[in-house]
């Protein structure tokens, strides 16, 4: 028999002691079991039930106004538009990087606060003597924002003309040749390390602090030659001063048509694309990674997201979490045969 002691019934199914009840009582039932629901459902935690019900932010380990923070400004309005919550892109530059991910490695495992990070994600770790975070063990992918080729370029009064230019005298010479990039351990000093290891050549390494620099000395005829963004590079391009000489990526890029990969001239081992993607702490639950992930993905398929990459010579990505996460662990592994084969190291 049923107790029809009401406020008992419910004293004991706030403790999750639901039951049925015989046919003779089905009405009586049915009330006891909506009221099991309601309590029941009242235990789940509220973010999981109605995520996003607050501001979601966006670090961005650079400065305001570079690439990075653009396309994240980009996806964060988007965002915010579907999910019906503001987004907020906070820039907290500095250490390569290492200060945006080791902030957003201690923050709330609650899909509230992720990282919007590039290749220096998986490279730090590697090349910095101190990183107080594990990208492997404290984040999870969310989405592959954009891949894009770099490219290499030279001045154009040098004797350059083509890769294979380069390669015969690099080859030849005992004489030194200089090469430009953004910065020591940054994508354009690995990618031409990359090719420096496949071709056999020691091209030498001259760091500036931005690609802007680099690009500008190239094209004046300071360093003979450059490997840089095809953004920053382009304008020099076009007004003949630069000639490119290879890209980077696994094919040729639509505003450089006519320029080889590096796989196009011998060498597939040197194949090297720089990379944008949303990560968050490890434990942010599934739920809430799909839900970004999904959102994302619709974002980056819209046209004008698709035209505003291409402009800044980027390209799309996209795919599940899953795939990110495994693009990133090849992306380490790849990043770290390069890096113990310079021994690069920084303080």
């Amino acid at each position: 028999m049923i107790n029809h002691n009401i406020p008992g019934h419910v004293a004991l199914m706030r403790r999750g002691l639901c039951f049925s009840a015989p046919p003779s009582a089905r009405g009586l039932a049915i009330s006891l079991m909506s009221t099991c629901a309601f309590y029941l459902a009242s235990t789940v935690p509220a973010a999981a039930q109605e995520y996003p019900s607050r501001p979601i932010k966006i670090v961005v380990g650079l400065a305001a106004g570079g690439a990075s923070d653009t396309l994240a400004r980009l996806i964060g309005k988007k965002l915010g538009e579907r999910l019906g919550q503001p987004v907020v892109v906070e820039n907290r530059p500095g250490a390569g990087g290492n200060i945006a991910s080791e902030y957003v490695a201690k923050a709330p495992a609650d899909g509230y606060t992720v990282l919007y990070t590039a290749d220096n994600h998986t490279l730090n770790p590697l090349i910095y003597s101190s990183v107080n975070y594990d990208p492997q063990r404290d984040f999870t992918g969310v989405v592959l924002v954009s891949k894009y080729s770099l490219v290499l370029s030279a001045n154009s009064s040098s004797r350059y003309k083509s890769i294979f230019d380069l390669l015969n005298h690099a080859q030849k010479t005992s004489d030194a040749i200089f090469y430009g990039s953004s910065g020591i351990g940054l994508p354009n000093h690995i990618a031409m390390e990359k090719f420096n290891k496949a071709a056999g050549t020691k091209i030498a390494h001259v760091a500036y602090k931005g690609s802007s620099q680099s690009v500008m000395d190239a094209a004046s005829g300071q360093i003979p030659l450059v490997m840089s963004t095809i953004t920053a590079a382009l304008p020099f391009i076009e007004s003949h001063k630069l000639i490119p000489l290879a890209v980077t990526g696994e094919t040729r890029w639509p505003t450089l048509p006519d320029v080889p990969t590096l796989a196009e001239a011998g060498f597939p081992d040197a194949v090297s694309l720089s990379w944008m993607g949303i990560v968050a702490p490890s434990a942010t639950p599934v739920s809430v990674i799909e839900k970004l992930n999904n959102e994302i993905q619709e974002i980056l398929e819209e046209r004008d997201t698709k035209d505003q990459f291409f402009k800044m010579g980027m390209g799309v990505g996209g795919g599940t979490p899953d795939e990110f996460n495994g693009f990133l662990e090849k992306d380490m592994q790849a990043s770290r045969q390069i890096v113990e084969a310079i021994e690069l190291k920084i303080d």
